[in-house]
């Protein structure tokens, strides 16, 4: 049996594979879901929402681009590495859930608690990162929605339609709401990404056995940092998590641990089927664009050519994957810019309605005003991810440290938390020097 049969045979039995590790992912918390009982055990959708919310902010440019690209430059071999980095991170982001679900508020209301420099610097990060990021994922968001458009529009009208589409979609304020609508659009994604990995099983595999990657290679290293430090996520939309989750038992929900499993760990599994779609279409063939539009439609044209028709699946996967991102994003900064100004336990839909006009504005602003100047303000953005991560890791641990006694987790919990934070450290002390 040569390379490409054994490979074959071990994608055919990928389903196997993603249950036992959504089943290790699950186990890794099972101590600290017993101690703190997050609701009912029974699986109900219309009680999952924070961690879907969660799924359409994680899965947007790391997965599309990041992670194909992993795929197509070196096939499957940075899975591992993927999920690793997934189960490392697994306690930095369930301290948002965990924290909202002992106290019905945010993160936000821990980090007052433990420091006072603390909110300021969030506060900082938020109000330094919001417009760039929103410019960002609406541009690649109107820019897949244009190469679908039966007639000729310009970029700048599709972003401001797309801008005011999600203003009108969030304008109410409900978080009920915005659940529903991304759990289709969510469904729509993974069903379109599944299918088109499943088809391309069935098609001749390029030769996987020269991929390579070295840690003494100054580029393989570089992506691999990078990879890992936005995988599953940047660290702020733990942040962002908390809050969601301490809205919805607010109004009377009730968290159940099925929520943050399906959140995380679909985000987990989306990160590797992104990485086999690259690893089957386009590995070993050549330079790919830098940019996630270009990306995307390299990817969908190497579709197009051994499936034909069926590349609107690529098509449906890239669009559903930036629209539930962008409208992620355009709900959660308003909400957390409303609890950083006021307390994160304001309801006020007057003020968060103002700041969703304001974010839509300046996104649009800063596409139209800096286009030619986006990749510098990228860089800063990532920079200021970077270096807040860290920090950010470090308060949501000691955030837990706030609980009650038998709603902590475990010391083995807290330990893979701190080592995780140490790999921040690194990973950003890595990415400042690689920048000089």
């Amino acid at each position: 049996m040569d390379i490409c049969e054994k490979i074959k045979k071990l994608s055919l039995q990928c389903p196997n594979f993603v249950e036992i590790l959504s089943a290790g992912i699950s186990s890794l918390s099972i101590e600290v879901l017993e101690k703190v009982k997050f609701g009912s055990g029974f699986f109900n959708w219309s009680r999952v929402g924070p961690g879907l919310l969660f799924a359409a902010a994680a899965i947007g440019v790391s997965h599309l681009v990041q992670s194909t690209r992993a795929g197509a430059g070196y096939a499957w071999l940075l899975i591992p590495a993927i999920v690793v980095a997934n189960l490392l991170k697994w306690p930095l982001f369930e301290a948002g859930p965990r924290y909202a679900y002992s106290q019905k508020r945010s993160l936000l209301h821990a980090y007052q608690r433990i420091a006072v420099w603390a909110l300021p610097v969030i506060a900082l990060v938020t109000f330094g990162s919001m417009f760039i990021v929103t410019a960002t994922v609406g541009v690649v968001t109107a820019g897949l929605f244009q190469q679908v458009l039966p007639f000729n529009i310009s970029e700048s009208t599709v972003l401001l339609v797309l801008l005011l589409g999600c203003v009108l979609i969030l304008w109410n304020g409900k978080q009920q709401r915005l659940e529903k609508i991304i759990r289709p659009i969510l469904i729509l994604l993974v069903l379109a990404t599944l299918v088109a990995v499943i088809l391309g099983l069935f098609k001749p595999f390029p030769d996987w056995s020269t991929a390579s990657f070295s840690f003494g290679n100054s580029g393989d290293l570089a992506f691999f940092i990078a990879l890992m430090g936005w995988m599953p996520a940047p660290l702020d939309i733990s942040i962002w998590y908390s809050q969601w989750s301490a809205l919805k038992l607010r109004v009377g929900g009730d968290y159940i641990a099925t929520d943050f499993r399906i959140g995380f760990g679909g985000t987990t599994f989306m990160a590797v089927v992104f990485v086999l779609l690259g690893a089957i279409f386009l590995f070993d063939t050549g330079d790919l664009p830098s940019s996630a539009i270009g990306f995307a439609g390299s990817l969908q044209q190497a579709y197009s050519e051994v499936f034909g028709v069926f590349s609107i699946l690529i098509v449906i996967a890239a669009i559903t994957c930036m629209f539930s991102t962008t409208l992620a994003v355009m709900d959660a900064y308003p909400r957390v810019c409303r609890a950083i100004l006021r307390n994160d336990a304001d309801e006020s839909a007057g003020l968060y309605r103002v700041l969703l006009v304001l974010l839509a504005v300046g996104g649009w602003v800063i596409a139209i005003q800096f286009s030619g100047e986006m990749t510098l303000l990228v860089q800063f953005a990532t920079v200021m991810a970077f270096l807040s991560a860290p920090i950010i890791a470090w308060l949501n641990m000691s955030a837990l440290r706030l609980l009650p006694p038998d709603h902590q987790p475990s010391k083995g919990f807290f330990a893979l938390g701190y080592f995780s934070t140490f790999l921040l450290v690194v990973f950003s002390v890595y990415y400042l020097f690689s920048l000089l």
